[in-house]
């Protein structure tokens, strides 16, 4: 009996601690994701990358936000500080790659080092950081600035676990690829060292549809299972036909983000008008929902700002005309008479921006301002470039639920995602002060005061607080979603 039950014992260890393999196979074969885009490559180290494979469930952050608002990780047992620049994390045993292998000390050390010296936007918080194994589950960890929220920054967008194997790339979500067609559709194979494997399809087939209203048809025909991507006024519809409709905060921000080395936009005044003209109320009605923005982050988080958001035509045109514009003929021209031409640059990867785009334009001609809307497929890219005035955009502000992360990426002088060239130095100072301050009252105090001041510079229009939905058919069982588009093919998808 002693032997049994030691036996026994040493399975339900096994079963708990190694990387265990279940071949227990799920009724429903195979789900289909439809979503307006699809990964390019599976490279971790390129830009976004990380963010995209983590969304169609390949990859996996070392920490993640849970609908809660907490911070989970699969690999870290605990972090103990020895001060804001060095710290000790003890890893927990038991958790492997795709293929079997183990994430030990050496694996995470060389994976995190790999992402700091190849990923200049996971320097955004702490600067580069290095990671020295200690023993097989123990890691030193040493950053570059001084940092109070180390899980924080590991459950940024750019801090997935993974190991090169040649020129393959290998990674620890809930399924691996199988096959990839570049930017249209990605086949998944569940991942058999995953818990709760047994509860997934074998397989999950991504497709990439450009056309919003193609997803649309295609759920309805039952081609799709999840769609994600259909704008509200859709969705909406299809719940009204009794279609599988989950309704939820999307935790994204829609933003104008002002271009101020462009002519207009460097004054101060003309920003101002800019803000007045944005009816926040139209777009709402124009999308299906959302709601009216006081800071740059969801209402819901006690370190979203507290400004108050005005429509005013009238007060739109005393700005301009502070700034000494004027009006011909109805058109607002410039100081040497020249018409005011606006250009708006967005993506169609989120269907949402394209809508609020014309709002904008409609918004602007009732002033003599001619605006037209640019698309672009690679929008970062594009971006870069600077030759537009606005640029409107759609960001997770607050994906590590840490206001820093933002603050630091977009706002200080120099970061690397600052799509308004702007700089304030009390800015850079406040936001380095929020990231040395643990005081969770104290940190939202130095958010609102950072929110504060950005809004008295403009480089930025707040303009809606969105609500999103995802679309399910009836094989699908069990299915949350949370945290905007971080994880739309996620480990609770399961099959009846």
């Amino acid at each position: 009996m002693k032997k049994l039950i030691l036996i026994a014992v040493l399975i339900a260890m096994l079963f708990t601690f190694g990387c265990k393999k279940d071949d227990t196979q799920a009724d429903v074969k195979e789900i289909v994701v439809g979503q307006t885009w699809v990964i390019a490559s599976d490279d971790p180290l390129d830009g976004a990358n990380g963010w995209s494979l983590t969304n169609h469930g390949i990859s996996e952050y070392v920490y993640t936000l849970q609908p809660d608002g907490t911070l989970k990780s699969r690999f870290v047992k605990s972090i103990e500080a020895k001060d804001n620049n060095n710290f000790v994390a003890e890893l927990n045993e038991g958790v492997c790659f795709s293929n079997g292998d183990k994430v030990d000390a050496q694996a995470f050390c060389d994976a995190m080092n790999m992402i700091m010296d190849k990923n200049e936007f996971a320097r955004a918080s702490a600067g580069k950081i290095v990671f020295t194994p200690i023993d097989e589950y123990k890691v030193q960890i040493v950053t570059e600035l001084p940092t109070v929220s180390l899980e924080s920054i590991f459950a940024e967008w750019t801090n997935v676990m993974f190991k090169k194997d040649g020129d393959k790339f290998i990674f620890t979500g809930a399924y691996k690829i199988k096959d990839l067609k570049p930017g249209a559709e990605v086949v998944l194979e569940r991942n058999e060292f995953y818990d709760g494997f047994e509860d997934r399809p074998e397989t999950v087939l991504i497709k990439a549809f450009q056309d919003a209203n193609a997803l649309r048809l295609a759920y309805e025909s039952g081609e799709v299972d999840v769609a994600f991507g259909l704008t509200n006024d859709v969705a909406t519809s299809l719940k009204k036909k009794g279609f599988n409709a989950v309704d939820y905060s999307a935790g994204y921000q829609y933003y104008c983000f002002l271009n101020l080395n462009r002519d207009h936009i460097k004054d101060i005044h003309f920003r101002k008008a800019l803000d007045l003209l944005v009816n926040r109320q139209e777009i709402i009605d124009a999308l299906g929902g959302g709601d009216i923005p006081t800071g740059l982050f969801a209402k819901n988080f006690s370190f979203n700002g507290d400004q108050k958001i005005v429509y005013d035509v009238d007060k739109a045109k005393e700005e301009f005309k502070q700034a000494g514009y004027s009006y011909n003929g109805g058109k607002l021209v410039d100081k040497d008479g020249n018409n005011v031409k606006l250009s708006i640059l967005t993506y169609s990867a989120k269907p949402d921006l394209p809508i609020i785009g014309q709002v904008l334009v409609s918004d602007l001609e009732q002033v003599g301002i001619e605006a037209t809307v640019r698309l672009a497929d690679s929008i970062d890219e594009e971006a870069e470039k600077g030759d537009h005035d606005i640029l409107l955009y759609a960001q997770n502000p607050t994906a590590s639920g840490n206001p820093h992360y933002f603050f630091a990426q977009h706002f200080k002088t120099g970061s690397v995602k600052n799509h308004s060239y702007y700089g304030n130095e009390e800015v850079d100072k406040l936001i380095d002060e929020l990231g040395v301050t643990a005081d969770i009252a104290k940190r939202d105090e130095l958010s609102k005061e950072i929110q504060a001041k950005i809004y008295e510079d403009l480089p930025i229009l707040y303009t809606v607080d969105p609500h999103w939905f995802v679309m399910l058919s009836d094989k699908v069982k069990g299915y949350e979603i949370w945290n905007g588009d971080f994880f739309v093919t996620n480990p609770t998808l399961k099959v009846r």
